[in-house]
């Protein structure tokens, strides 16, 4: 498992590679002290993905106590990441999931191979010259994420894993629940897969997933 985990590392150092040329070639970039994605829904995330997170989490048994307050308070209030902090903002960052690293500078490839940059809201309307920009360049080839792509690449780690998908706080409980049958390779997503999973493992395997 720990090799999968470095495969997963070194395709969000790729990512990362190819957001800071996108935002030197064009300038855009998040809001200043913006954080409205981490609070405004639950994404989806895989195992995969949470698995990191689980790994910090048992290592740091605080920051594990306040984790599960922040969930408690997201299932009785309103979401927000749990590892969210309006200070700080992301706490997690270097092994932040993958839609936290696409959100708003990376591209989609439709069923016609048209690949088009796409953003945020919030970057949209802050700064819609410099999103010309990043779509002309992206058209053009400039070497943006395509989420499509990159998705491909993450199966390609852990299938089961990869698409077992469910909401943010639920991956990484799995992964917390689960993680030395993970990491022993024990780790069987069969008992975790719900209906969502499934559907996406369909659309992938009849090539119908975009």
């Amino acid at each position: 498992m720990d090799e999968k985990i470095g495969k997963l590392t070194a395709i969000y150092e790729t990512i990362e590679q190819q957001v800071d040329q996108l935002q030197k070639k064009t300038c855009v970039s998040c809001i200043a002290n913006c954080g409205a994605c981490c609070k405004r829904f639950e994404p989806y995330i895989s195992v995969l993905e949470a698995v990191p997170l689980a790994k910090y989490l048992r290592d740091n048994p605080q920051k594990h106590e306040l984790y599960k307050k922040n969930v408690k308070r997201n299932k009785e209030k309103w979401y927000a990441c749990p590892f969210y902090d309006d200070e700080k903002h992301c706490t997690v960052y270097p092994i932040r999931p993958l839609i936290c690293r696409l959100f708003g500078f990376s591209a989609n490839r439709d069923r016609y191979n048209k690949v088009t940059f796409s953003t945020c809201s919030k970057i949209e309307q802050e700064m819609p010259e410099k999103v010309k920009v990043a779509r002309a360049l992206t058209r053009r080839g400039l070497d943006v994420p395509i989420y499509q792509d990159i998705a491909q690449q993450i199966q390609e780690i852990d299938f089961d894993m990869a698409t077992d998908y469910h909401p943010f706080s639920r991956s990484v409980q799995i992964a917390v629940d689960n993680y030395d049958s993970i990491m022993s390779g024990e780790f069987n997503t069969t008992k975790t897969s719900g209906n969502f999973s499934e559907l996406l493992r369909r659309k992938i395997r009849t090539g119908d997933f975009l």
